[in-house]
């Protein structure tokens, strides 16, 4: 009985049977996990000073330091920092016409800056800051700093500290604007230092997480959203969360040229091409000169289709920063995207790993040259080199995976033991679950494919192509019942005729031959030149004991086909079994019809050999 499903085979990125039998699963869309609770201490006694220490230890001692009785009458009471609206998105409102840059010099552009200083008026009152409050604050952020001491370098972030608050000789204090909390100022810098600590060992949705609430805590510093921006856009490819973090960092800023750049190779990848090169234009116009921005504009043009002035704007960026590695990994892509020449665009990214040997994103970049190469050894060492780089990144394992479980890999089992290892590590959406589901069923396991399947139409439950994979894993594990319930699902979701014809197939392996029919009818009733359908339907109706009506079924299918290797089957079935049943003049009249039509199945010669044993 055959199972072959036409809508399934070549189809980009469903999970259909192709020729082999293997399923070509969709590529994963990577996130992060939502709700996963960050790495941090609650309490200031766990702190080992090796780094774990992160901004809540620094709010518990501002909280303890706040509620504590004064030792003496000039000493004034600090409003807690969990009684501000800290957690607060940034306000729309933040910024005047002006929009003033953070951390300008400028003391007039403080002035033009609005923040919202609303507190909690159910915990709290507002109280105006004085130079007695201003010690206190003082010493609370050097304990911030001093229990966070293994974030920073040199002691240069205590030192700043000192300086902002204050307001040295150097007019560092001039840096922040108007009515910034120092303490929710210096909390989000040491959450930012811990995002990255996480973010450089690879641990990606630990780092967003971190990332976000440095975001919350300090709304008007661009550093937090810039580096989340680049997380999604360098590590987990989540394009439309990108553009929506660098528009919010454009409310508080329109004039910072990286946000701009950033937010331009995000909507390049996204499909923007218009926005794309708005955003790299602005990025061009406010730091002339931009070399990256540049490159990023080539990539822009070239996918608009006007390739000679993207190669010129590549080389325009290259000779005006030959050592920007960011900009020599753009004219890889370029060359191998756009210009189509795999061997430039290997010799620029390798001359890009030479320069930051430790940017992972390069050596992801190497591999998709060399898989275009066709040199699949290397290709896998590279995607191995970066998945050792961020181990902990389940977007790097998700990569490796993808590739592993390739029809010239074929390597199954280790691409799903990665997928596993992916889910575990954040990346556990429902396609990636589909795509560890389509690992199992290549390498054989199909009882342990039905089980992610099934998993993946929980997460989508309205996705035919879960429903479709969940039927044949099942049916390959020969849990027909349940694949009937899986595949009467999908006849009602989709009513194809492949969901029909599948339908019979396991009503056939069931035993069910009426019901068979039945399916295979109403499939050849949606597509009527299908000789597989017709083959499967002389099959079936062979069984009921209607040999004649098989036959002329079977014929039918020899019309639409005569190299049909199914239809020469039902015919040889056909015919043996009118042998079984003393027709042996019928069988003889059946195999010599058949073979006066030309095939190069090998079924044709097994009918002709049965033909010669009755003469």
């Amino acid at each position: 009985m055959n199972t072959k499903d036409n809508d399934k085979n070549g189809s980009k990125g469903n999970t259909g049977i192709k020729n082999n039998g293997s399923v070509k699963s969709p590529r994963f869309t990577v996130r992060h996990r939502a709700g996963k609770a960050p790495l941090m201490m609650h309490d200031l006694s766990e702190c080992t000073g090796e780094g774990d220490c992160i901004h809540e230890q620094g709010i518990h001692q501002v909280e303890d330091h706040a509620s504590a009785k004064p030792t003496g009458n000039k000493t004034k009471r600090v409003v807690p920092v969990k009684s501000i609206r800290a957690t607060a998105k940034p306000h729309k409102k933040l910024l005047t016409a002006k929009k003033a840059v953070i951390g300008e010099s400028n003391p007039e552009s403080a002035s033009e800056i609005e923040i919202d200083t609303e507190v909690d008026k159910s915990t709290t009152t507002q109280v105006e800051p004085k130079p007695s409050a201003n010690v206190s604050q003082l010493k609370l952020v050097k304990n911030i700093v001093e229990n966070n001491r293994k974030l920073f370098t040199g002691g240069f972030i205590a030192t700043l500290v000192v300086g902002i608050i204050a307001g040295s000789t150097f007019g560092i204090g001039k840096m922040l604007p108007a009515n910034t909390d120092v303490v929710q100022f210096v909390t989000g810098m040491v959450t930012d230092a811990h995002a990255d600590q996480l973010s450089q060992q690879g641990k990606v949705s630990d780092a967003i997480l971190e990332y976000e609430k440095a975001i919350q805590q300090s709304p008007n510093d661009l550093t937090a959203y810039k580096k989340l921006a680049t997380i999604y856009e360098l590590e987990t490819r989540e394009w439309t969360k990108a553009i929506k973090v660098l528009k919010d960092a454009l409310i508080i800023n329109d004039s910072d040229s990286d946000v701009h750049r950033l937010l331009a190779y995000a909507q390049f990848w996204n499909g923007e091409t218009m926005d794309a090169a708005k955003s790299a234009q602005k990025a061009i116009d406010l730091r002339r000169g931009d070399s990256v921005a540049t490159s990023t504009m080539a990539l822009i043009v070239a996918a608009g289709g006007d390739l000679s002035k993207g190669k010129d704007l590549i080389q325009q960026a290259m000779n005006t920063d030959p050592n920007n590695s960011a900009v020599i990994s753009n004219a890889a892509l370029f060359y191998r995207l756009y210009a189509k020449d795999d061997s430039k665009a290997e010799e620029l990214i390798r001359k890009a790993i030479k320069m930051s040997p430790t940017d992972v994103n390069n050596w992801w970049e190497l591999s998709n040259i060399l898989r275009n190469e066709n040199k699949k050894d290397d290709a896998e060492q590279a995607l191995r080199k970066a998945h050792t780089m961020q181990p902990d990144s389940g977007y790097r394992s998700a990569d490796l995976a993808s590739y592993l479980a390739s029809t010239s890999v074929k390597k199954y089992d280790e691409a799903a033991d990665l997928y596993r290892q992916a889910i575990a590590q954040g990346f556990d959406d429902a396609n990636t679950v589909d795509s560890l589901g389509a690992a199992l069923f290549n390498g054989g396991k199909y009882s342990e494919a039905a089980i992610e399947y099934q998993k993946a139409v929980d997460l989508q439950p309205d996705n035919t192509d879960h429903v479709l994979m969940l039927g044949r894993s099942q049916y390959q594990a020969k849990n027909y019942t349940a694949a009937k319930d899986a595949f009467t699902k999908l006849v009602n979701m989709d009513g194809k005729y492949t969901s029909y014809n599948w339908l019979g197939v396991t009503n056939f392996a069931a035993g069910d031959y009426n019901a068979a029919v039945s399916n295979f009818n109403a499939a050849l009733r949606i597509k009527n030149n299908d000789a597989t359908l017709w083959a499967n339907l002389a099959n079936a109706t062979d069984k009921l004991g209607d040999t004649f009506d098989a036959a002329d079924y079977a014929f039918n299918g020899l019309d639409l086909d005569a190299n049909n290797d199914t239809v020469w089957s039902a015919i040889d079935q056909i015919g043996n079994h009118m042998i079984k049943n003393n027709q042996r003049d019928l069988a003889r009249e059946l195999f010599s019809e058949a073979a006066g039509y030309q095939s190069t199945s090998a079924g044709r010669s097994q009918v002709v050999s049965d033909l010669n044993r009755l003469s």
